[in-house]
This record gives C-alpha cells, structure tokens and sequence, in this order.
C-alpha cells in the first residue's frame, strides 16, 4: 500500500514484532534455535489470523488483545522447551 502511494512513514509496522514472533513460535519455530519450517510458519500465521479475527468478532479491548498474544507466546515456547527435554531423555 505504501509504495502504490509512494509514501511512507517511520512508525509504520512498529509493535507487529510481537505479532511476527507469534505467528513464528505457533507455527513451530523454536526461540533457541535450529528448528522450524516455511510452511510451519505460514500455518502459524494463518491460526494466528484466526485468533486476531476471533479478538475482533468479540471485540476484545487491545490491552487484553496483547496480553492474550503474550500468553501464546509464553505457551508455545514452554511446550517447545518440553518436547526439547523429551527428546533429549530418548536421546
């Protein structure tokens, strides 16, 4: 959009870092490195989607919209941090 108005600016895109690593830790990126996939990725943001649309159907306030987003993030990295113990033990 902003190259077909041939304008920016600065603060554009600010605060969807935490947006991105979402969509990334759902769809099986591990924050420590090593492991995950595109298409892993695109799924990730597909179901974060969802999530998003299912906040704006329920017209949830932003400030609970973030810490939502928070709490996924917090999951998903202690589930990855779990399934890298289970594999380590069978190793």
């Amino acid at each position: 959009l902003s190259s077909k108005n041939l304008t920016a600016q600065a603060g554009m895109g600010v605060m969807y870092e935490l947006d991105a690593i979402a969509m990334a830790v759902i769809g099986g990126v591990s924050l420590s490195g090593g492991r995950g996939s595109i298409i892993g990725t695109v799924i990730g943001a597909l179901i974060f989607g969802v999530i998003i649309s299912g906040f704006t159907f329920l017209r949830l306030d932003a400030y609970y919209q973030e810490m939502v987003k928070g709490v996924i993030i917090i999951g998903a990295v202690v589930l990855d941090q779990w399934r890298q113990r289970l594999r380590a033990m069978r190793a």
